[in-house]
């Protein structure tokens, strides 16, 4: 897939959940870097090894934002890994739709299908509502085929009740909500609770200059990342993290 064809796949894939009508909305693309590392020092760079982006939606109100990515098999040496989050926060609460594939694993590879988790739900003052789903995807089902992607995923919910779990916030905020307010301060040091997936955890951002230091941390796991943007956007124009110990992603705006 030529770079053209990828800008027109992502911003087709974020036209698919974004109404014509809205008081704003914007899409950022980017291209993402694979890094192979030995001792912390990389050994190797993937260049194009996948891509990502990040829709903001503003109406009546109501802000929609979502964060998805994945690989680009061809230039990743096989490696079919993608994964999306959408948060709506309104005046009557915050909703969520997420889902990720996994690596297959011994008891599922002999039946050629990708491993995918999806969760979805609703959270309130002291309270949360969550529905989760295991499926398996087929193998070249890629990133590049959105639109199928997405109505494999929601054709696969079943009428099951929503797990009913109790919060301790009054006003519970998604996890890409929390990032966006703390890019938005002009504060250089910030730290605010959030839900992911109705877990709590915490988030904290240390800015210096057009880098941005942040740590999350749930259910006592810390995952560290960088951002660089401008003082007041709430759009990164880098974002760097290690997802393992000998991999390091790092994702380039394009457009």
């Amino acid at each position: 897939m030529t770079a053209t064809s990828r800008r027109n796949f992502l911003a087709l894939a974020a036209a698919l959940l974004s109404p014509a009508a809205a008081e704003s909305r914007s899409t950022t693309a980017y291209r993402i870097d694979a890094t192979i590392l030995a001792l912390g020092m990389p050994v190797y760079k993937r260049r194009g090894a996948g891509c990502a982006f990040v829709h903001v939606r503003q109406e009546h109100g109501a802000v929609h934002l979502q964060f998805a990515a994945g690989s680009w098999p061809e230039q990743a040496r096989g490696l079919n890994r993608y994964g999306s989050l959408e948060e709506s926060v309104t005046a009557h609460g915050a909703s969520w739709f997420g889902f990720m594939t996994s690596s297959p694993d011994k008891e599922v590879r002999h039946r050629d299908a990708q491993p995918c988790t999806a969760t979805r739900g609703r959270l309130s003052p002291f309270r949360a509502e969550i529905e989760t789903m295991r499926l398996q995807l087929a193998p070249d089902l890629t990133w590049s085929r959105s639109e199928e992607l997405y109505r494999r995923v929601n054709s696969s919910w079943r009428p099951e009740p929503a797990q009913q779990l109790p919060l301790r916030s009054a006003e519970p905020k998604p996890f890409l909500h929390a990032v966006r307010a703390g890019l938005l301060q002009a504060r250089n040091h910030f730290r605010t609770e959030f839900y992911h997936n109705a877990q709590p955890g915490q988030l904290e951002l240390h800015r210096d200059g057009e880098l941005v230091h942040g740590r999350i941390t749930i259910a006592q796991k810390a995952t560290a990342f960088r951002l660089w943007t401008s003082e007041g956007s709430e759009i990164p124009f880098r974002i760097e993290y290690e997802p393992m110990r000998l991999l390091r992603l790092t994702m380039e705006r394009e457009s």
